[in-house]
C-alpha cells in the first residue's frame, strides 16, 4: 500500500492510467503515470509503480520548460520519437495522445485485451525513451475460467 503521490509541478500525475483524481491510499502494483501540462516535457522516468515496501519505484521525473531543454539538447535528440505499435488482437492506448502518430520521449503506450483475455508474455505497458519502446508488450490470452459445481 503507498499514499498518493505528492503533486509534481506543472504535471498531472494519473493512477493506473485512468483517474487523475488520487485515492488517499493505492496498492502494491498500481502504476502512477506523470504527463506534463503544454510547453514542458517529462525529465526522468513518467511512470511509478507501487512497491510491496510501500513505496514508489522508480522516482517519478519532474517536468522541464521546452525551451530548457532545447538549448541544452543537440538537434539530432530532438527527433527521436516512437512510431505506433503493432498489436494483432489487444488495443493500444497513447497517453498522451499524438494525432501524427509520432510519440514524443514518455508517451506510455498501454495494452488493453479483449473481454475474457488478460496479457501474458510481456508487458502491459511500455513507455518511448530515446526514440524507441522500453518494452516489448505482450500478448492477449483466454482466461480460464474454472467452475465448481
Amino acid at each position: 500500500l503507498c499514499l498518493a503521490h505528492l503533486p509534481v509541478p506543472n504535471a498531472l500525475v494519473t493512477y493506473n492510467f485512468l483517474s487523475p483524481i488520487p485515492d488517499l491510499f493505492h496498492s502494491t502494483g498500481s502504476v502512477a503515470a506523470l504527463s506534463c501540462n503544454l510547453g514542458f516535457v517529462v525529465n526522468g522516468s513518467s511512470t511509478t509503480k507501487c512497491t510491496s515496501k510501500g513505496i514508489w519505484e522508480p522516482k517519478l521525473g519532474s517536468c522541464i520548460v521546452i525551451s530548457n531543454v532545447l538549448s541544452n539538447a543537440s538537434t539530432s535528440n530532438l527527433d527521436l520519437t516512437c512510431d505506433p505499435m503493432n498489436h494483432t488482437t489487444g488495443i493500444i492506448t497513447y497517453i498522451p495522445h499524438s494525432k501524427s502518430q509520432k510519440f514524443q520521449k514518455g508517451t506510455v503506450a498501454l495494452l488493453t485485451c479483449p473481454f475474457g483475455q488478460k496479457v501474458s508474455d510481456g508487458a502491459s505497458h511500455s513507455t518511448c525513451q530515446d526514440g524507441s519502446w522500453s518494452t516489448k508488450l505482450g500478448s492477449c490470452e483466454e482466461v480460464k475460467l474454472k467452475i465448481f459445481f
